[in-house]
């Protein structure tokens, strides 16, 4: 199993962000998928299959169980001690975690994979989770990705200004320079989709909570009073600190 040792050089691998967003590009059904891949990432099949397959640890027969957990995990800092977690599962799998001190255990926020738990964030949410954890400093990589790393996270949902995300997303590609602008816009056109059957309320006792069929943030799906109060008191920190920054 490949351990990753050096996130800011995986980052700038374009299979990456290809197997980042594989499930969530909108392709037709005549469409070889590995070809969209290819012309929007430059990536051929065979090395998008190598680098998945070490990335999610299945470049190996065996491996140590006992540090699956710390192997393949890009940490994200924010401010009062918290973590944002994104581990490579060879499951395979995409998990996201919150883990702060104050947890009995980290937070599990949901998961991509064939039995995905999705979305994890409203679209309101990804561009102050990006700034506050840039805004941090701690991140081992350009932090230019932060953006990108977030959004694939949330569903557009017919009450969002699509125009608005796809304006946010094109930037946040373009700043990042790793794909031409050509590339960025389709891109951005296969990942701006809308989840019709998918909305968000505001709940007294739970914060935002969603119908989605497949997401934690649905009070069908598992998370506990506790874990809400959890995930509240993280996002509250992070809004604090994005208002403060932009009254400053």
């Amino acid at each position: 199993m490949s351990k990753i040792t050096d996130w800011s050089a995986v980052i700038t691998i374009r299979a990456f962000w290809a197997g980042y967003y594989v499930t969530h590009i909108d392709f037709d059904e005549e469409e070889d998928d590995f070809a969209v891949l290819k012309d929007i990432f430059g990536c051929d099949m065979t090395t998008f299959t190598a680098f998945d397959r070490a990335i999610h640890g299945l470049d190996a027969d065996l491996f140590d169980e006992s540090q699956a957990e710390d192997w393949n995990v890009l940490t994200i800092p924010f401010p009062a001690g918290y973590e944002w977690h994104i581990k490579f599962d060879n499951a395979p799998g995409i998990y996201h975690y919150v883990a702060h001190p104050a947890f009995p255990e980290r937070l599990r926020l949901g998961y991509d994979d064939p039995h995905f738990r999705l979305p994890i964030l409203r679209w309101a949410e990804v561009a102050p989770l990006a700034a506050c954890a840039r805004r941090h400093g701690g991140v081992t990589f350009d932090p230019r990705a932060l953006y990108l790393l977030f959004y694939p996270l949330a569903t557009l949902t017919a009450t969002d200004d699509r125009a608005a995300a796809r304006d946010e997303l094109t930037q946040a590609w373009a700043d990042f320079g790793l794909l031409p602008p050509d590339k960025v816009a389709q891109l951005v056109e296969r990942v701006t989709w809308v989840g019709e059957d998918i909305h968000w309320r505001r709940d007294e006792t739970l914060g935002w909570i969603t119908d989605a069929r497949h997401s934690y943030r649905n009070p069908e799906n598992g998370w506990t009073p506790e874990d809400f109060a959890r995930w509240n008191t993280f996002l509250a920190q992070v809004l604090q600190e994005t208002i403060w920054e932009r009254g400053r």
